[in-house]
C-alpha cells in the first residue's frame, strides 16, 4: 500500500551498567563495562599518540619543496594527526572496554570456583546451606577484600532471607547478571536441587570440579598460543619499523611516499593490514 512506510530499524539502546537486584539494591551488570573517567581518558591519549605518531610515519613528509618543508606539509602533518588520531581513539577504545569487561568476567569466575569450594567445604562438614555461604563470604573478603565483585553479591545473598527474598532468587538474578555461562548453568541446578532436596553437598562438589576443568583447559589453551600472539604483535608493529626505517636509509625511495600515488596505495596497505591483524587477533581470541 501506498500509505504504508517500512519501520526502520531501531539500534538497540546499550545495557546499563548496573540493574536492580531482587532485594532493589543496584548492582553491576557484569555483560557490560562503563569504563571509568581516567580508564577513559588514558586509553584515549595513548590510542591518539600511537595513532598520531603512525600518521607520520607513513603520512609525514607531504608537499616538501626542495626537500625543505612548507606551509601544507605542516597543514597536512596535523590533518594526518588528527584524523588518524581521532580514528585510533574511536577504534580502540571500544576494544579497550571489552577487554575490561572480559578481564573482570574472568576474575568473577575464578572468584566464584573458590566461592564454591568454601561452600562445598562447609557442606562436606555438615553445615546449612546459608551456613555455607556465610562461610564463602568470610573466605572471599579474606581472599579478594570486601569490595570485590564477588564479596558484594554474597553480601546481598546474606541479607535476601531477613527480606523475605529466597537465595535461589538471589543466585538466578546474579548469574543474568553475570554472563558467564558455568554461574547461569549452576543456578539453574542449583535452584532445581534446592526446591526438591537433593543432594546438594555432591551438586556443589561436581560443579567445582567441572568449572576448575574448564578453567584448566581454557589456561592450558592461552599457554599455547602465547607464542602465536607474540608473533602476531611482532607481524602488526613491523610495518611501521619497515616504513620508518626506509624513510632514514633511503630518502629517494622515500620521496615516492609523498606523491599521490604513494599516499593511495599506502592507503589501501594499510587498510589491508589492519583488517588482517583484526582478523588474526578473533583467530585467536580463545573464550572460556
Amino acid at each position: 500500500m501506498a500509505g504504508k512506510q517500512k519501520k526502520k530499524k531501531q539500534k538497540a539502546p546499550p545495557a546499563p551498567a548496573v540493574l536492580p537486584n531482587p532485594l532493589k539494591t543496584e548492582m553491576p551488570n557484569y555483560i557490560t563495562y562503563k569504563m571509568s573517567f581516567w580508564e577513559t581518558l588514558l586509553a584515549a591519549v595513548a590510542a591518539f599518540a600511537a595513532g598520531g605518531i603512525c600518521s607520520q610515519v607513513f603520512y609525514g613528509g607531504l608537499f616538501l619543496k626542495d626537500g625543505e618543508p612548507t606551509t601544507l606539509t605542516y597543514l597536512s602533518a596535523v590533518f594526518f594527526i588528527l584524523g588518524v588520531g581521532g580514528a585510533a581513539v574511536a577504534l580502540f577504545l571500544p576494544v579497550r572496554q571489552d577487554q575490561l569487561r572480559k578481564k573482570r568476567q574472568s576474575a568473577l569466575k575464578i572468584q566464584f570456583r573458590d566461592m564454591l569450594e568454601s561452600i562445598t567445604a562447609t557442606l562436606a562438614a555438615g553445615g546449612t546451606v546459608y551456613q555455607a555461604f556465610e562461610s564463602a563470604y568470610g573466605d572471599v573478603c579474606l581472599q579478594y577484600g570486601k569490595e570485590s565483585d564477588l564479596a558484594r553479591e554474597l553480601e546481598q545473598f546474606l541479607q535476601a532471607p531477613q527480606s523475605g527474598v529466597k537465595l535461589e532468587e538471589m543466585l538466578q538474578d546474579f548469574a543474568a547478571r553475570s554472563g558467564c555461562e558455568d554461574i547461569e548453568s549452576f543456578s539453574s541446578v542449583f535452584s532445581v536441587c534446592y526446591a526438591t532436596g537433593g543432594n546438594m553437598r555432591d551438586v556443589m562438589r561436581r560443579t567445582h570440579s567441572i568449572i576448575t576443568d574448564k578453567m584448566a583447559i581454557s589456561a592450558e589453551i592461552e599457554t599455547k598460543i602465547t607464542s602465536n600472539r607474540l608473533e602476531l604483535n611482532v607481524i602488526t608493529a613491523a610495518p611501521i619499523f619497515l616504513v620508518l626505517m626506509l624513510r632514514f636509509t633511503n630518502e629517494s625511495f622515500a620521496e615516492k611516499f609523498a606523491t599521490p600515488g604513494g599516499v593511495l596505495a599506502m592507503t589501501v596497505a594499510i587498510g589491508i593490514f589492519v583488517f588482517a591483524a583484526w582478523w588474526g587477533r578473533k583467530i585467536m581470541d580463545v573464550r572460556g
